[in-house]
């Protein structure tokens, strides 16, 4: 009975763990074509949408400038990127990202 009682509690602490783990508030972004603001106004209310839809935090980032974007995506900054079909297929080839 006493090992059944601590597997309870470990499956607990780990189940604990790992929600913790996948808490953490998303980062959604998109290519530099508009300004910060235009771009607040395109994606924010989706980063709302996604935040209700998925159950964590989505906030929207915009880049900044092109080199940005393209610098904080091979660092893996972003979580849901929203992008065109030709940018999928070059980061798939080039980036050996999948989808």
């Amino acid at each position: 009975m006493k090992n059944y009682k601590r597997l309870i509690l470990l499956l607990l602490m780990l189940g604990n763990i790992v929600s913790t783990a996948f808490a953490r508030n998303l980062i959604l972004s998109a290519p530099p074509r508009e300004t910060a603001e235009a771009g607040m106004k395109i994606y924010g209310p989706i980063a709302q949408h996604l935040s209700k839809l998925l159950g964590v935090i989505v906030t929207y980032k915009h880049p900044g400038n092109w080199m940005t974007y393209q610098h904080e995506m091979r660092d893996d900054k972003y979580d849901i990127i929203f992008d065109g079909p030709h940018f999928i297929s070059w980061r798939e080839k080039h980036l050996g990202m999948k989808y």
